[in-house]
């Protein structure tokens, strides 16, 4: 009990429930890792931090290399095409990009008879429902430098299933390499 008090005092005053559902969520991962509470409790970020947190969703992306092809899989379940960016710059950084978003849940006349207020509580008790959100929604982000021999012209893309596939040709020769004739 010591060590969770001390952790609650060293993360920091959330100021609006935002902060203080995304503390207590780090705070319960922590309980149910087994990890140190002290670990969970590093300084809070700063506002803008904050934000960028709130808002980003890790993308996990898994690499295979063929003899021709570099393969690049992801798991974007409920986006389809529209809701994806996939980009390379000059310097071949890949960055696939997007936004989850929520379902629209605000009220209206079918789904909720008599609204109160910001708390999502009607209060009509035949109104209410059980309501709980574990879905990630929000923006995504991934960049990957892609290898030396890879043909950034030669990209393409799907998504099935929920599954976003990226298929990069490889060049047949190493583009920093000049062969050079001798006379």
């Amino acid at each position: 009990m010591a060590d969770m008090l001390r952790w609650w005092e060293k993360a920091g005053n959330p100021t609006t429930l935002e902060e203080f559902v995304r503390l207590w969520e780090k705070f319960e991962k922590a309980a149910a890792d087994g990890t140190p509470a002290d670990s969970a409790s590093r300084p809070a970020p700063t506002s803008t931090a904050q934000e960028d947190n709130a808002s980003s969703l890790s993308l996990p992306v898994d690499s295979e290399q063929t003899k021709d092809t570099y393969i690049y899989t992801a798991d974007v379940p409920g986006l389809d095409r529209t809701d994806i960016k996939v980009r390379v710059n000059s310097d071949r950084q890949l960055t696939i990009s997007g936004e989850r978003k929520h379902p629209d849940r605000s009220p209206s006349p079918d789904n909720v008879k008599d609204y109160s207020d910001y708390t999502g509580q009607a209060k009509d008790s035949a109104a209410q429902r059980g309501q709980r959100f574990e879905r990630r929604f929000g923006r995504f982000s991934r960049s990957l430098t892609l290898p030396r021999d890879a043909d950034v012209k030669s990209i393409s893309a799907s998504v099935e299933r929920g599954v976003l596939t990226l298929t990069v040709k490889k060049l047949e020769k190493d583009p920093d390499v000049t062969d050079i004739p001798i006379y």
